[in-house]
């Protein structure tokens, strides 16, 4: 079986005869029956789009919006890096040579691998925890708004069986009691 043009049936380039064959055929091929709709929403997309006109002028490179600003002229030309280096390095010299007071280093004592490790692994697992008690009171707040939801429910739905089973009970007694002094009679 061969499948039918949907485009034509779609954009109503179809006659009619061919549009109620695309009909039937939709009905039962289901591949072309999922294009069709595939297609109709293609469509539906591209005529939603409003249309736009195209912009009245466009920007050239020559013109004076890309120009490069004074301070980027300077940067470019390089005047300014070689500048910058050069007072850097005279900086780095003076504070290099400068005489001053000399301190030791000092010895630096560090923590035991070990130590560290188990504190890392501490903190994780204290957080770890912090996040489970918090989901798990949080779980349990949710349980227990809807266990009262439902025990609200479930009370009222207790009161209206009550209150329907105290009207049939005063029925059933004033029935028995209208018979009773009925045949006591």
């Amino acid at each position: 079986m061969s499948c039918p043009d949907l485009k034509a049936y779609l954009f109503e380039e179809a006659g009619p005869r061919e549009q109620q064959e695309v009909e039937q055929h939709c009905a039962v091929c289901t591949s072309c029956a999922e294009e069709f709709s595939k297609l109709e929403g293609t469509r539906a997309a591209l005529l939603s789009v409003r249309d736009e006109e195209m912009p009245r002028r466009l920007a050239f490179v020559s013109d004076p919006v890309f120009e490069p600003r004074w301070y980027e002229r300077l940067w470019q030309s390089g005047k300014l890096v070689m500048a910058s280096s050069a007072l850097l390095s005279a900086a780095i010299l003076v504070h290099a040579f400068r005489p001053g007071p000399y301190v030791p280093p000092m010895a630096v004592q560090t923590p035991p691998v070990e130590a560290v490790v188990e504190a890392a692994v501490r903190k994780a697992v204290a957080e770890a925890d912090a996040r489970h008690e918090k989901k798990t009171r949080e779980l349990l707040s949710e349980q227990k708004r809807e266990f009262e939801n439902q025990h609200v429910q479930t009370m009222a739905s207790v009161d209206a069986n009550f209150e329907l089973l105290s009207k049939k009970m005063n029925v059933l007694v004033l029935q028995t009691a209208s018979r009773t002094t009925g045949d006591g009679q």
